[in-house]
């Protein structure tokens, strides 16, 4: 009878300690869909960033108000405004998240051979690097899958932890907790058609933008932001612009006389169908550069990202740079490791 007794009071202290758990500890899930609304202040934007609708999202976050006992929100006033509950976890929950994340991506990296590791590629070296690191990978991962897209779109894949490591433009610098290494860097060519006359002072560069319709990558593109930085800083005017996705297409267009366009090698080289016709030659006056970069939000991921960088380094002059020049002449001399980053 003693013993029954003491069961029953054992079960109810073990319910008692799990409902006080679920009570007070913050539901994770919650939380990071309200990171990413505060962040937005879009429900439909959040919703698309999760796979989510829209009254999903709002559940969630009344699920999470409830859980902790607190408005996060004030209901009253648009657009939505956070309390001052609201802003204390929108001030630590980041932290708490990433250092779930960190132990998380620890225990999970305890044995790489039993991971599924995800990697991303920007579209600038999808072509060139991503085969070959990505054949090498077999010695060491046995599972792994491979994204492919804009930078902005990965950049946003990593930071919620859909990619474990990202090879792009991005160095995620305000991410101080993130594990990075610098590739190489790229300098910014000027790309015209055959038939047009070198340019090769910046009165020449300013009235063939005013001659021809400028190519461009589409808005989510660090090569996007990084022309348009070169436009300030010579001050030119383009007429009009044709927004592309991808590098083949950009080569394309100013190969059949269609505009002109400012692309770093590796860029150049993913068009190398069109390379005959078109000329390639350094922007006047200026020199700018991208650095592709290595990294991951995972400590435990430090060890192989060290690993892809020796390796993307190897390649690099083994292969990638033999092909630059077999593309254009001299293209290889426009892009440089950084061995010791």
């Amino acid at each position: 009878m003693i013993c029954i007794l003491t069961l029953i009071i054992l079960k109810l202290d073990f319910k008692i300690f799990n409902m006080s758990i679920s009570s007070h500890l913050i539901d994770l899930d919650g939380l990071k869909v309200f990171l990413v609304f505060s962040s937005r202040k879009s429900m439909k934007k959040t919703a698309e960033h999760f796979g989510l609708t829209v009254s999903a999202v709002s559940q969630i976050i009344t699920n999470l108000e409830k859980q902790l006992g607190v408005q996060l929100f004030n209901r009253k006033v648009r657009p939505l405004e956070l309390t001052l509950a609201g802003r204390m976890l929108l001030n630590d929950g980041e932290i708490l998240l990433r250092n779930a994340y960190r132990l998380t991506d620890t225990l999970r990296t305890s044995n790489l051979e039993n991971i599924h590791l995800k990697i991303g590629f920007s579209e600038s070296i999808s072509h060139s690097l991503s085969p070959l690191l990505c054949g090498s990978l077999f010695n060491t991962v046995k599972n792994f899958s491979v994204q492919t897209a804009m930078t902005q779109t990965l950049k946003e894949k990593l930071e919620s932890r859909q990619l474990d490591i990202l090879i792009s433009p991005e160095s995620f610098d305000n991410e101080q907790s993130f594990f990075r290494r610098a590739l190489w860097s790229e300098r910014y060519l000027l790309v015209l058609p055959k038939n047009e006359k070198p340019v090769t002072q910046l009165k020449e560069l300013r009235n063939l933008a005013q001659r021809l319709a400028y190519i461009r990558y589409n808005v989510d593109s660090t090569d996007r932001v990084q022309s348009e930085r070169i436009f300030r800083k010579l001050n030119i005017e383009q007429t009009e612009s044709i927004g592309v996705e991808s590098s083949f297409t950009m080569v394309g267009l100013v190969a059949q006389g269609l505009g002109w366009a400012l692309m770093p090698a590796l860029g150049i080289w993913q068009g190398r169908h069109w390379t005959r016709e078109i000329q390639v030659l350094p922007i006047p006056t200026v020199n700018i550069e991208r650095t592709q970069w290595i990294v991951t939000p995972s400590k435990g991921f430090e060890m192989i990202v060290n690993q892809m960088h020796q390796l993307s380094l190897k390649f690099l002059d083994s292969h990638i740079k033999p092909w630059l020049d077999l593309t254009y002449s001299g293209l290889s001399e426009h892009i440089r490791s950084i061995s010791d980053s």
